[in-house]
């Protein structure tokens, strides 16, 4: 994923010097702070881990989908 967005990123109109004063922070995006808040919760037995990250999993390939099919719309070739 991270080649992917770099390599979009130098696709990008204006590239590095329109972002050179950004810093990304996951946790603006809500998913993703949910997924890093709940790095606290309690521990729970297998059964429940795994429905978990079954489901994180899920949503992050979702999520990676979404930014894929953006980016194909930006720049097709």
């Amino acid at each position: 994923m991270q080649r992917f967005l770099s390599a979009w990123d130098r696709l990008d109109s204006g590239g590095a010097e329109r972002h050179a004063n950004r810093t990304a922070n996951v946790l603006d995006v809500e998913c993703l702070d949910r997924l890093q808040r709940s790095l606290g919760d309690p521990p729970m037995d297998d059964d429940e881990l795994r429905r978990r990250l079954d489901a994180n999993y899920a949503l992050l390939e979702r999520l990676a989908r979404t930014w894929q099919q953006i980016a194909a719309e930006r720049h097709p070739s």
